[in-house]
């Protein structure tokens, strides 16, 4: 198994962003990413020591706008959503500052997504 390990001070806010947000799911004390059971998030008390930030990223295999769509929905603030030849890439944070990327391929998509709201919104040729 791949394992990050995230160091927080509010071990249930950070918590609830992975499991509630990000639909991670909780098994044995790790959070394991969507669609990938072989990697997950280990989150740890620091006990107020500073830490710095991590920086990690995951694949959507498929409705990567309609998942963006979603977490938009549930109040994630984007830094950037790319479409480009090979698929597409964005970027944003948890509720600790740690930055997350993601992926995907796939461009197909069972929704439709209004991508023009999106200030963040890139395409790439």
């Amino acid at each position: 198994m791949v394992n990050v390990y995230l160091f927080t001070d509010d071990y249930d806010r950070l918590f609830n962003f992975y499991h509630k947000t990000l639909k991670f799911k909780e098994l044995d004390c790790v959070l394991t990413f969507p669609e990938n059971d072989n990697a997950g998030i280990w989150l740890l008390n620091s006990h107020g020591n500073p830490t710095g930030l991590s920086y990690f990223g995951y694949e959507v295999k498929t409705n990567f706008l309609s998942y963006c769509d979603s977490l938009i929905s549930l109040g994630v603030k984007f830094e950037m959503v790319w479409s480009q030849p090979s698929g597409y890439v964005a970027r944003f944070f948890d509720s600790d500052g740690n930055t997350i990327q993601i992926t995907s391929e796939c461009f197909d998509d069972t929704n439709e997504v209004d991508t023009s709201k999106w200030v963040f919104f890139n395409t790439i040729k």
